[in-house]
């Protein structure tokens, strides 16, 4: 959370990988599953969709998991970690709302409201006064 941590190279390490980087890999990381849950300090987060999914949140990312076909969707919009949620009676829309980060300008407190089928943010509701 913005604390300067030192790694030190083992002392066989060769100096000339430090000295010559390479470049970044082109390869992107993909997402395929989410584990846990968070319970410890939040309540009423653990929703059933009318497509009988269910419907949660680890740390930023709400997750939709299909028991049936054991996969599960994510909506990866926050920056910072969710801390509520609450459906929609429709059953399809859901608004998580998340913390403000340490960085407070990248990572501000806000809801989102989405759609759990498509993934798709509907709103953001972002008060400069939200803290």
């Amino acid at each position: 959370r913005g604390k300067p941590c030192v790694f030190y190279a083992p002392s066989d390490y060769p100096l000339a990988a430090v000295e010559h980087p390479q470049k970044a890999p082109t390869e992107q990381l993909e997402l395929e599953w989410v584990y846990g849950y968070r319970g410890r300090d939040c309540r009423n987060n653990l929703f059933v969709l009318l497509s009988g999914e269910a419907l949660y949140f680890v740390a930023a990312i709400g997750v939709v998991l299909n028991r049936l076909t054991k996969t599960q969707r994510h909506y990866r919009q926050h920056t910072d970690d969710i801390k509520v949620m609450a459906l929609h009676p429709n059953g399809v829309l859901a608004a998580t709302g998340q913390v403000t980060g340490p960085d407070k300008e990248r990572a501000r407190a806000h809801i989102r409201v989405w759609n759990t089928e498509s993934l798709e943010t509907m709103a953001v509701i972002n008060d400069p006064g939200f803290e």
